[in-house]
């Protein structure tokens, strides 16, 4: 299952094994702040239930800013997605490599937002 949260409270819900998403340009309307955060609630979460060889990554979206994912790199998000234009991603791929980050270029589809949707919702489908 895939699911875009939108809190750190969101990831601690989130039912074991679904693969963790932000919106796609999250980070330019809450912050980069909020998105370390939700990022940070996903290696506590997986640390703490022993969860071991689990990707433990959530995608945090920086839309088409490239000065915003580059803060996401510089703060410690470590897996970025971006839709800036292909002079840029190289640019920034750069940056992130050295540092352990991974920037994607395609957003995925088919995820479920537990805003729409509701934890209720969501509790069936798992």
């Amino acid at each position: 299952m895939l699911l875009i949260v939108h809190t750190p409270e969101d990831v601690a819900r989130a039912p074991l094994g679904a693969r963790l998403i932000t919106p796609h340009d999250f980070c330019c309307y809450a912050g980069v702040g909020l998105a370390l955060r939700i990022q940070d609630s996903g290696f506590r979460i997986q640390k703490a239930k022993k969860i071991q060889n689990a990707e433990g990554r959530i995608l945090i979206g920086c839309g088409d800013n490239a000065a915003i994912c580059h803060d996401a790199l510089r703060m410690g998000i470590r897996h970025v997605y971006s839709a800036c234009a292909p002079e840029m991603i190289a640019k920034l791929r750069a940056i992130a490599a050295p540092l352990g980050a991974v920037i994607i270029t395609d957003y995925p589809t088919g995820a479920v937002d537990i805003r729409t949707h509701g934890w209720e919702n969501i509790a069936k489908q798992s």
